[in-house]
C-alpha cells in the first residue's frame, strides 16, 4: 500500500473540489481541514494532513481529504461557498458523489462547526466526529485577546510569513518542513486563494463571514441544549496549543455533554495546534481506537 496519496479533482456542484485519498475498503473517513481562506495566516489545505493519511488508510479504510472552498485548489464559486453551511454543503456532495454513506469525520480548528454542522442535518454521512483543535465551536466568553499570531511578518503568506505562523503554533516545529512550505506557497499564489482574499478585502464579504460563524457556533449550542447529537463525538487537542484554551475546550466538552451521544475529551501532551502532524501516530491512534471507528461489512 503507497504511502504517498494520490491527488485528483472531483466536482461537486459548480466546485472542482482538489481532493487527496489514500487507502481502499468501505470504511471512509473524510479529513476536514481548518482555516479561514484569506484571512488565516497560512493557506490551510488537505495537504496539512499529509502525515497523517498513511496512519490511517489502509486495506479496510479510505481517507479523504478534500481542499474546502477558497484553499488549495479547490476555487470558491461565490462568497456564500465560504460560509460554514457552504462548506457542509460541499462536503455531503463530496461524500455522495464518492459513493460515501457514513463516514468518521475528522476536522481541524474552525472546521469543527463544518463538522457539527454536517451531523445535526437529517440523513447526514457523519458516522463519528472527531474535532482536532477546536476552535471555532469553542466559547468565547471574556477571554483576553490571543496575541499569538499578532503582526506576522510581511508579505503576508510568503513562505517565511507562513513558516513563523506554523512555528507559533506548533510545540514540535520540525514538522514545519521545506516540502510543506513549498507546497503552502503554491496554494497561497493560487486562484483559490487569490479569490477568497479578494472577496475577504470586501468589508461586507468579510463581516458576513464572521458572522455566519458565529451564527453557526450559536446553531450548534442550541442543537447541543434542545436535541443532542445522536453520533459520536471525541475532542482530542494538543496540551501546547496556544489558541486552545483548556478550560474553554471543557466548558465545550460540558456544551455537549447533554448529546446522547458518546464524548470524549483526550488531551495530548508536548503537542501544540497541530497533533497530527507534530505527533501523528499518537493523533491516530486516538481517532481511530475505539469502538466508534467505521468498520467494513
Amino acid at each position: 500500500m503507497p504511502t504517498e496519496p494520490t491527488v485528483g479533482t472531483v466536482t461537486v456542484g459548480a466546485h472542482q473540489v482538489r481532493v487527496l485519498r489514500a487507502g481502499a475498503g468501505d470504511a471512509a473517513i473524510l479529513l476536514l481541514h481548518g482555516g479561514v481562506p484569506g484571512a488565516t495566516p497560512y493557506a490551510a489545505c488537505a495537504d496539512l494532513w499529509r502525515p497523517l493519511l498513511p496512519a490511517l488508510a489502509g486495506e479496510h479504510a479510505r481517507v479523504i481529504a478534500p481542499d474546502l472552498p477558497g484553499a488549495g485548489g479547490t476555487v470558491p464559486s461565490d462568497p456564500s461557498a465560504l460560509t460554514v453551511a457552504g462548506q457542509a454543503d460541499l462536503v455531503a456532495g463530496l461524500a455522495a458523489r464518492l459513493g460515501v454513506r457514513r463516514a468518521a469525520v475528522v476536522t481541524h480548528a474552525d472546521a469543527d462547526l463544518v463538522g457539527l454542522l454536517l451531523a445535526r442535518r437529517r440523513g447526514t454521512p457523519v458516522s463519528s466526529l472527531t474535532l482536532v483543535s477546536p476552535t471555532g465551536a469553542l466559547p468565547t466568553g471574556d477571554m483576553p485577546e490571543n496575541l499569538t499570531l499578532l503582526h506576522p511578518p510581511r508579505p503576508m503568506w510568503s513562505t517565511g510569513s507562513q513558516r513563523w505562523a506554523l512555528e507559533r503554533l506548533s510545540r514540535r516545529p520540525e514538522h514545519v518542513t521545506p516540502e510543506l512550505l513549498a507546497l503552502l506557497a503554491e496554494h497561497a499564489a493560487g486562484a483559490a486563494h487569490a479569490t477568497a482574499l479578494g472577496w475577504q478585502d470586501d468589508f461586507d464579504v468579510a463581516a458576513d463571514v464572521r458572522a455566519d460563524r458565529i451564527a453557526a457556533a450559536n446553531a450548534v449550542y442550541g442543537h447541543a441544549r434542545d436535541q443532542g447529537f445522536a453520533v459520536p463525538i471525541t475532542l482530542l487537542a494538543g496540551a501546547a496549543d496556544p489558541l486552545v484554551d483548556l478550560d474553554r475546550l471543557a466548558v465545550l466538552a460540558d456544551i455537549l455533554a447533554t448529546t446522547p451521544g458518546e464524548l470524549d475529551l483526550r488531551v495530548l501532551g508536548d503537542c501544540g495546534h497541530f497533533p497530527f502532524r507534530e505527533q501523528p501516530h499518537r493523533a491516530a491512534d486516538v481517532i481511530r481506537g475505539s469502538r466508534r471507528w467505521p468498520r467494513s461489512r
